[in-house]
């Protein structure tokens, strides 16, 4: 069951919200410490891991997908299950190494159970891990991965009503964030790369 989170809090809040001043915020190791202890909601009570996030920080490419699987619980890394092999192979076909050029993280940092989507409270408990892991990541290039790109491309057409709008909406949203770049890779997406 798709909770209305998915338009109206996760990515409403990054691409409108505040975003973490740098001037204030603790170290990459700080914040990752802190994350593995989080109890914030009821997924800390099933969960095997906390899938924090894999790669450097700061780094240049950063993607985004909506939580982890039974494989990235297992081993407390994003993108690891048959999605993350196939993500690992496309990244490596344009010369992108795991986990040494791009970070992935996830909306919300431990499995919902049976894989279900996440609820409306969890994500309101990831969201700001996620918005202070962007601003400790300090991505040039932000890729939003499957069902969260999908999300995103429907807050931007609402809010800027038609297509060419959600484009400048999503200029704004790169321009605030600091980034050269921000790709959205709908569900599917992947397989522009194979044709």
């Amino acid at each position: 069951h798709r909770g209305p989170f998915s338009e109206t809090l996760i990515l409403r809040e990054i691409i409108t919200g505040p975003i973490p001043s740098k001037n204030n915020m603790r170290s990459y190791e700080e914040f990752r410490a802190e994350c593995l202890k989080c109890r914030k909601c009821k997924l800390a009570q099933g969960r095997t891991q906390v899938v924090v996030g894999d790669g450097l920080a700061p780094c240049d490419l950063m993607l985004i997908g909506e939580g982890p699987g039974e494989e990235e619980d297992k081993q407390g890394i994003p993108f690891v299950g048959r999605s993350g092999q196939l993500l690992t192979k496309i990244l490596a076909s344009v010369d992108i190494k795991r986990p040494g050029n791009v970070y992935i993280a996830n909306i919300v940092k431990c499995r919902p159970p049976h894989n279900r989507n996440p609820e409306p409270d969890e994500v309101a408990a990831c969201l700001p891990w996620l918005k202070e892991q962007i601003a400790l990541v300090q991505p040039k290039i932000l890729v939003l991965v499957g069902a969260v790109a999908m999300k995103v491309e429907v807050i931007l057409a609402r809010r800027g009503g038609a297509k060419s709008q959600g484009a400048g909406a999503i200029q704004d949203l790169t321009a605030r964030l600091g980034l050269q770049a921000l790709v959205v890779l709908p569900p599917g997406g992947a397989d522009l790369f194979f044709r």
